[in-house]
């Protein structure tokens, strides 16, 4: 039996430390980078989509993080900025070959909530 060695290599990187959550050495994005990162997320939602959704009575968080699951998007909820967020209504949807941005739409539509994309990619829900 013969074992093979092999080397790995690390690289490391050394960045300047942030100062207030900034990097000095990196500027901060345009409003022209910040909406051409909006289109793209945007098209790549509408163009992929669920062959088949069968939710019956599904809470909402639980069909975001099926979302989330599916785009590996980074997601925000936010429903309030105080105390607990409000009960929402269980959600239902039957469909086939379900646009992801379809998707959000009909559970926000649902649930009285909308939907934007924001830098870099993060999808945050919020009450309408």
């Amino acid at each position: 039996m013969k074992l093979r060695m092999g080397l790995a290599l690390l690289f490391v990187f050394v960045v300047p430390l942030a100062v207030d959550g900034q990097n000095p050495s990196v500027p901060p994005p345009t409003a022209e980078q910040k909406e051409s990162v909006r289109r793209i997320v945007m098209k790549r939602l509408s163009e992929q989509k669920l062959p088949k959704v069968e939710f019956e009575g599904i809470q909402v968080r639980e069909a975001l993080e099926f979302f989330a699951t599916k785009t590996h998007l980074n997601m925000v909820i936010a429903l309030g900025d105080e105390g607990p967020a409000p009960p929402l209504k269980p959600i239902t949807i039957h469909r086939r070959n379900m646009p992801l941005t379809e998707f959000l739409d009909e559970v926000c539509k649902q649930s009285g909530l909308k939907w934007v994309i924001e830098y870099p990619g993060l999808v945050r829900i919020t009450p309408k």
